[in-house]
């Protein structure tokens, strides 16, 4: 129920991603029957990844420079890799992180005016970005997902080597 929240929430400066009509047909028109179709604040679910992957891991770090940075990752994550400074890194199990929503539901409250979110926590940080935008407009919140796990992680996934072949939406 919280993920459909999320999916189908509006709210300015809230931006939704859904999956590549092209790729997911089934998945693509399933999310547009829930979200009642496109509009200003819907995106591929892959708008970071894919073929903007070498774009946005060259201008993140420097974009992230001078602000406050918090993870939310699983703990099998080693955030000293990152290229960039994370000042707060919030722990969640490496399967099934919703067994830590209770716990962390709320943390956003603590964080400063202009904290930039980064969340690798799996469903729950999708969750979490609705959640915590709701109750803190003045942050930004991304979903980064599996962006830094050759870092992180020492997995590499297809996006990462820049391969993937083009289906002329999201590749």
């Amino acid at each position: 129920d919280k993920m459909k929240e999320a999916l189908c929430h509006k709210q300015k400066n809230y931006f939704r991603g859904l999956p590549c009509p092209e790729c997911y047909p089934e998945l693509a028109e399933l999310a547009q029957q829930h979200v009642g179709g496109e509009d200003e604040h819907t995106v591929l679910a892959v708008s970071l990844i894919n073929r903007n992957f070498g774009i946005v891991g060259s201008i993140l770090p420097e974009l992230l420079e001078g602000r406050t940075v918090w993870w939310v990752c699983g703990k099998d994550q080693n955030i000293e890799k990152l290229p960039f400074k994370v000042d707060k890194h919030i722990a969640t199990n490496v399967t099934d992180s919703w067994a830590n929503y209770e716990s962390i539901k709320d943390a956003i409250l603590e964080a400063p005016e202009g904290t930039v979110v980064l969340l690798s926590c799996g469903p729950l940080g999708r969750v979490l970005c609705k959640e915590w935008f709701e109750k803190r407009e003045d942050c930004s919140f991304i979903e980064i997902g599996s962006f830094y796990d050759p870092l992180t992680r020492n997995v590499i996934h297809n996006y990462h080597h820049q391969t993937l072949p083009g289906c002329g939406v999201c590749n």
